[in-house]
């Protein structure tokens, strides 16, 4: 039996025009040889199977061609012939993977000395050259400045990021392009004419799709295509060699999306395990269905990018109508993390289940503005003010313009509106708040502050957000429908006006809690603290609330606490105590600190009828391992013994 030469190794280009996709490299290369400027080295850097070595090769046989240099070898020498079935001693390809060391690297710079036995060059082509360590690349640094004359070296790598600068700087590199999805279907074709063999081109497309730009994988596929069909190549035959499912079944697992049918699209999984596809390369399929039918949204059946037949292009320009781009994206987002689990070793038909029937929920996604506004509504935006009250109704915003949809949004109420999650006591504010580009039109606030004017309703004052206020009526009348309105700063009279108008009826003052109640609450004010600041928790420890008047409240620290008082009274720190204490209290509070003696506060050491017991020396307290010990354990300094 004759032994078979697979269709990649008998289709081999022997030209420099033969080569798809790549008439920037042999031009260059072609030129070259005509003008007499013929590198030392070069770097030819691009995808799998795009026809870096085979370019290496064809060069080689135009330096080395008995009647070259010449661009055109003549394909009949015996050096050509030898270059061509790889058996030529003076063209010698390394596999740098196996041979990456330094050791080898050494046996080439002395192989490199000898003059080649009968050709023109000796010329060294190093495969997946990036794979060759760092220290063997220094030790050819200078063989490869300054080579034999005889010599050439051709470096081909898919990871030319890996390659040293110090190669790259010594080296002429060109890129190789990854081959379009035509110009592979119709080399495929010419193949398939000189096999007698009857492909349609819908199989053809399949089988360049499935290459990802690789010519040699084409042809790879194209083989085993052929050793698996019986009789006529079929895109079916195609679809269930590589594990994948064909694009209708794609469309209509899309469709099932669309439509948010939970049950078609748990059976359409079903059967990709039933009939043995590979999930891994359904999700591939699925991604890649999402970007096209981002790209037709974003761009039009046109896109650049856009690489599919007629046929094809039907269901993805119907899923660019049904689905937002924003839509789009997420799918796309977690497909690939779908994906990344199945590498990680879960259970492909779970994680692919989960992740199909979340694409069928798209509709409950909330868009960005709408979740903007939700927070907006329920975060504080100044210092010390607690958030809105779980009765207030949510805010109001301009409608969408039609056929500008910011996203999908579900009618039914969200998670995040719910009783359980509004009830909770909010967090301090991290930092300032960046204001709504439409906020929404709400009436004063209850609470006002003593020399004060009432803010406009436009923009709502902190202290309208108070826990203790009575719920905020939404202004009359809806919103102008605009398409993307600018916000336009109030006039002073408009303001005046709106200020007028929130005072009638003046809105009622929350009172000021007395000293009792301040005591009474202060262990709860603690608490939040330290939920937040742990350093100012362990500072307040021997501090007492004295008094709060009006928004000021007054914290007393004994008379060898100066230094406890001095931190508190740090920005840092002091805004972590004024946002706790206005939570709990639910006024707008400004902190004070005095020295002296004051009732303890609650949970700390009761004052004694005599004298107060001595405090710990400051410069223990600032003791950072001191503080540390004070701030794990929750504890007090009650002693201080120092060793000689």
């Amino acid at each position: 039996m004759k032994p078979y030469t697979v269709i990649a190794r008998r289709y081999r280009p022997q030209a420099f025009d033969e080569v798809v996709s790549q008439g920037h490299v042999a031009r260059t290369l072609k030129n070259a040889i005509l003008e007499g400027r013929i590198g030392h080295a070069y770097v030819f850097a691009g995808p799998r199977g795009v026809g870096k070595t085979s370019m290496a090769r064809i060069f080689a046989k135009a330096l080395n061609c008995t009647r070259g240099p010449t661009e055109l070898p003549c394909q009949v020498c015996e050096i050509c012939r030898a270059v061509a079935d790889g058996s030529d001693p003076d063209v010698i390809e390394i596999d740098a993977a196996s041979n990456r060391g330094i050791n080898e690297v050494r046996d080439l710079r002395e192989k490199v000395l000898y003059a080649p036995l009968r050709a023109r060059f000796k010329i060294y082509i190093l495969d997946e050259a990036h794979q060759v360590t760092k220290d063997a690349f220094n030790a050819l640094l200078k063989t490869l400045e300054e080579p034999p004359p005889h010599v050439k070296f051709i470096f081909a790598t898919t990871e030319p990021l890996k390659l040293p600068d110090t190669i790259l700087s010594r080296c002429q590199r060109f890129d190789f392009h990854r081959n379009a999805a035509a110009e592979i279907a119709a080399t495929l074709r010419a193949v398939c004419a000189k096999e007698q063999v009857e492909v349609s081109d819908a199989v053809l497309s399949e089988i360049a799709a499935a290459a990802d730009g690789s010519m040699r994988d084409a042809q790879s596929l194209l083989d085993q295509l052929l050793a698996f069909a019986e009789g006529a190549l079929t895109t079916e035959d195609v679809t269930r060699l590589l594990g994948t499912l064909p694009r209708e079944r794609i469309a209509a697992l899309f469709q099932a999306v669309a439509a948010r049918d939970s049950r078609v699209v748990l059976a359409q999984i079903q059967a990709v395990f039933d009939e043995g596809r590979d999930p891994e390369a359904v999700c591939d399929q699925a991604v890649a269905f999402c970007r096209d039918a981002l790209l037709v949204a974003a761009a039009g059946t046109d896109a650049p990018g856009l690489d599919l037949p007629p046929d094809a292009l039907i269901p993805v320009a119907e899923a660019a109508k049904a689905f937002p781009a924003e839509t789009l994206m997420y799918f796309i987002q977690l497909l690939a993390e779908c994906k990344r689990r199945m590498k990680e070793g879960l259970a492909p038909r779970l994680v692919l289940e989960v992740a199909v029937l979340k694409m069928a929920r798209w509709e409950d996604l909330a868009s960005i503005a709408d979740l903007l506004a939700r927070l907006e509504s329920r975060v504080p935006t100044g210092s010390g003010t607690p958030a809105r009250s779980a009765a207030s109704p949510p805010a109001q915003h301009a409608p969408v313009p039609p056929g500008r949809p910011l996203g999908p949004i579900a009618s039914a109420a969200r998670p995040w509106e719910t009783s359980r999650f509004a009830a909770q006591p909010p967090a301090p504010p991290a930092g300032p708040q960046t204001p709504l580009l439409f906020p929404a039109r709400q009436a004063a606030g209850p609470l006002s502050t003593p020399g004060v004017a009432p803010a406009p309703a436009s923009a709502p004052s902190p202290a309208s957000l108070s826990a203790n206020t009575a719920p905020a009526e939404p202004a009359p009348g809806p919103r102008p429908e605009t398409s993307f309105p600018t916000p336009v700063a109030a006039s002073p009279a408009d303001t005046a006006a709106e200020a007028g108008a929130v005072e009638e009826p003046p809105a009622p003052v929350a009172p000021s809690p007395d000293a009792s109640e301040l005591r009474a609450r202060w262990p709860e004010i603690l608490d939040r603290i330290r939920t937040t600041n742990v350093y100012a928790s362990a500072f307040l420890k021997e501090a007492s609330p004295v008094s709060i008047e009006g928004a000021e409240l007054t914290l007393s620290f004994p008379a060898g606490m100066r230094f406890h008082k001095s931190q508190i009274e740090m920005p840092k720190y002091r805004k972590s105590v004024e946002d706790a204490a206005s939570a709990v209290l639910g006024i707008p509070v400004s902190l004070h600190c005095t020295i002296g003696s004051g009732e303890a506060a609650p949970g700390g050491p009761s004052p004694s009828a005599g004298a107060p017991p001595a405090p710990p020396p400051a410069d223990a307290l600032a003791d950072p391992g001191v503080r540390r010990v004070i701030e794990t354990f929750d504890g007090r300094v009650v002693d201080v013994k120092r060793t000689p």
